[in-house]
């Protein structure tokens, strides 16, 4: 590890995860250098002690560790690749250690031109949401050079409490977030259609759904705090916007053909996802699928 440690993309995840990592470099002794579009989100961590980069290029040390937190593929492309980005600077022994949610062929491509200068790609995706991300209690998947993940470990220590090594080929990890994504989305789906067919027979939604969280069977975050959203039908608390969903279907989709794999289950969420954005409905948590299955929107 470096004395300084740049990190890129301050939104709903970047925000606790960098904060997290600052109070551990008080503790580890290095400084953390943030870069992020919106001087909004940079203010909280420039108030705490982070040096702030007024330019991309600025967070990346020659031969040091820069961490992305990127909404997607485009934008991951493009702060590795673009003019001033990460590739650029990086040099020889220097780690990119992208924490966010991209395709499996991105993550390759990337691993093999870090590869060809001689610096390290290293995909190491989370699972949680953004209080989970505040807690430093996510889960990360590890996937790529065993050198350049033994330099990373003590970044990722102080965001995760679960870290898991999957081995070199850098693309599973991504395979690995996707795959838990595609579970969490189907098990919106099915709270959504099965509180709409009890509230069909007249029993409350609300109610059925209060009483899966309190029987042991459903407990865990994913039903407690989406079946909530669906049982009040209030969608409001946009930890993870439709836009966010969406993109996350779609990779699922790809992936699944990049591999001749039919996914039927994917199609339900991907359809209300859809009908949620073509309602003009995409400012609300991805939960909102659950309304339209509700409203019979076919699949």
């Amino acid at each position: 590890m470096t004395d300084i440690i740049g990190f890129i993309g301050l939104g709903q995840m970047g925000q606790p995860i960098a904060l997290n990592l600052l109070k551990a470099g008080a503790r580890e002794g290095f400084d953390l250098r943030v870069f992020d579009l919106s001087e909004e989100r940079l203010a909280p961590l420039v108030a705490l002690g982070a040096y702030q980069a007024f330019r991309m290029s600025d967070a990346v040390e020659e031969g040091g560790i820069v961490i992305t937190m990127v909404p997607d593929d485009a934008a991951l492309l493009e702060v590795a690749l673009g003019e001033g980005g990460i590739l650029s600077r990086i040099g020889r022994g220097g780690v990119h250690l992208s924490l966010s949610t991209v395709s499996p062929q991105v993550a390759a491509q990337l691993a093999e031109l870090y590869e060809q200068q001689g610096s390290r790609y290293l995909a190491a995706t989370v699972l949680g949401r953004p209080e989970v991300a505040e807690r430093a209690q996510l889960s990360i998947f590890l996937s790529g050079n065993p050198a350049a993940k033994a330099r990373a470990l003590p970044l990722l220590e102080a965001i995760g409490s679960h870290i898991y090594d999957l081995g070199e080929r850098v693309e599973i990890a991504n395979a690995v977030k996707l795959g838990y994504n595609f579970l969490i989305a189907a098990a919106i789906e099915a709270m959504g259609e099965a509180a709409a067919l009890v509230e069909r027979f007249g029993a409350q939604r609300s109610a059925f759904l209060h009483m899966l969280v309190e029987s042991p069977l459903f407990r865990g975050s994913v039903y407690e705090g989406y079946g909530g959203m669906i049982g009040a039908q209030d969608f409001s608390d946009a930890r993870f916007p439709v836009a966010m969903g969406l993109k996350d279907l779609e990779l699922i989709r790809e992936a699944a053909e990049c591999v001749n794999l039919p996914l039927p289950y994917v199609q339900a969420p991907y359809a209300h996802l859809l009908a949620a954005q073509a309602q003009g409905r995409t400012a609300e948590d991805w939960s909102v699928m659950a309304a339209f299955a509700r409203e019979g929107v076919p699949a």
